[in-house]
């Protein structure tokens, strides 16, 4: 009788202690997991800083001021290893701030168009409305075709969604495209170089309907159709809150 009592109790311990082992290590992974979430969380913040006090040190500067690594960490106020820590260059640094921007403009446009059926006026809009943004915030659209659309282009939403359009264009017959590829570069390429002409050079409303009505006849579509589709009535000036483009407003304000 006491072997099965010491007995019940040993396996009655071996339970508790399992139990407890099981409780411990569930505890220490969710600690871990806290942790790890909050270095994740504190890395992005440092990153966010960096990019937007760059931003902010970049609206100041003139075009012809080349700023570098120890400008910005001075302005943001952190040391060159920080600076390392997140971005191996200048370049890469204000590449990814472009990046980001342009993502953000194309996430508000991207619900304005979805609700038109005919891509080619969605493809329409879409660019009137990127470029008109880019006009109405000029040191972004500086920034965009400073780094060039290598980087602001290239597997990033504005030729992911034009490709998307262009596909259905050219299944809906709407156009013949032969290697959208090429369509797709013809189209992106004419739309950044003609952004940096309206950023450099005086122009006005004409040269911009111009680029979009060339462009649309460079896909094939009859000028009747090319007239109708630039007539198509654009949104109001869309509103861009982040972080990014408050600081642009901002300095707009001030100048």
């Amino acid at each position: 009788m006491i072997y099965g009592f010491l007995s019940y109790n040993s396996k009655a311990l071996k339970i508790s202690f399992l139990l407890y082992v099981s409780y411990s290590m569930t505890e220490q992974k969710k600690l871990s997991n806290h942790r790890h979430k909050v270095a994740l969380e504190k890395k992005q913040k440092m990153k966010s800083h960096l990019m937007l006090s760059a931003l902010d040190l970049y609206c100041q500067s003139s075009p012809e001021k080349v700023l570098v690594i120890d400008d910005f960490v001075k302005y943001a106020g952190v040391s060159r290893g920080t600076f390392y820590n997140y971005f191996l260059s200048t370049n890469e640094l204000l590449t990814e701030i472009s990046m980001n921007m342009s993502d953000e403009v194309l996430e508000i446009i991207e619900p304005i168009i979805a609700v038109l059926n005919h891509p080619i006026e969605r493809v329409t809009i879409a660019t009137r409305l990127y470029l008109r943004s880019a006009m109405h915030y000029p040191v972004w659209g500086r920034l965009i075709t400073s780094v060039g659309p290598r980087y602001v282009v290239r597997d990033r939403n504005v030729a992911k969604f034009l490709t998307r359009d262009l596909k259905k264009a050219d299944e809906l017959g709407h156009i013949k495209i032969e290697d959208y590829r090429v369509t797709r570069d013809m189209f992106l390429g004419s739309v950044y170089y003609s952004l940096e002409t309206m950023l450099t050079e005086t122009v006005d409303q004409h040269y911009l309907g111009l680029v979009i009505k060339t462009l649309l006849g460079h896909l094939g579509i009859q000028q009747n159709e090319v007239q109708r589709l630039y007539q198509l009535e654009l949104p109001s000036e869309i509103e861009i809150t982040t972080p990014f483009f408050t600081i642009l407003r901002q300095h707009q304000i001030k100048s």
